[in-house]
């Protein structure tokens, strides 16, 4: 059942851990998808993440995105 909606989707990857490979290889620099296990109740979730402070001065130092960025309210 999972791979048949995966084929429908038309995206060029199976899984999360597929998705962050393409994200990290990104050209520029990006910060990298960590991973930590959280105990919640009696149940183990995973959870991908990026340092938030990480992804904002990556974006605001990536000269490729300055003519987007606003740096005063509006």
């Amino acid at each position: 059942m999972w791979l048949k909606l995966v084929g429908r989707l038309s995206v060029s990857y199976c899984t999360v851990k597929d998705l962050n490979l393409i994200i990290n290889n990104l050209p520029g620099h990006r910060p990298p998808f960590q991973c930590q296990d959280v105990l919640i109740g009696n149940e183990n979730l995973q959870f991908h993440f990026c340092d938030v402070l990480l992804c904002v001065r990556a974006i605001y130092g990536d000269p490729e995105f300055a003519q987007d960025l606003v740096f005063a309210p509006e």
